[in-house]
């Protein structure tokens, strides 16, 4: 069984944001993934954006994670192990449907910037074999004197 992928060490840059308490990391299961660069049917679109946000939703609800007032999210691509650069942000369409879930779940109200920031895309070691996979790291935002 290929060992899981694991997302890159985000401490500092956790530490850095004003008000981070609690994270929890979330890997995705393994299917297609959209991009920005993908030229795909409408339908065929929406079928995987449907998929991505139900697949956040019960990995959120699995893990039991608190309702959150206020969050930042990372999304970690984890590429196929092919030979050339990538760009984690042209993956911001599967984010986006994964953020999606994540307010399905009930981890945040709403997915606008007074509840949501992000999702920032980072990149992580590649998947031993098959296709490429997301973590999710989630950064509870805690308001401080307010």
């Amino acid at each position: 069984m290929p060992s899981l992928p694991e997302p890159p060490d985000l401490s500092a840059t956790i530490a850095a944001l004003p008000g981070a308490g609690r994270s929890w990391t979330l890997l995705m299961p393994y299917g297609e993934l959209l991009s920005s660069n993908d030229r795909l049917h409408h339908m065929a679109e929406y079928r995987t954006k449907k998929r991505l946000r139900q697949e956040a939703e019960l990995t959120t609800r699995a893990r039991r994670l608190p309702r959150l007032e206020r969050a930042a999210v990372y999304y970690v691509l984890h590429p196929r192990p092919v030979q050339r650069k990538r760009d984690p942000g042209n993956w911001a369409p599967s984010a986006k449907a994964y953020v999606d879930g994540l307010v399905d779940a009930g981890l945040l109200p709403d997915d606008h910037s007074a509840h949501l920031a992000g999702p920032y895309p980072e990149m992580g070691p590649p998947v031993p074999t098959g296709g490429a996979r997301m973590s999710l790291v989630v950064v509870e935002i805690v308001k401080k004197g307010l």
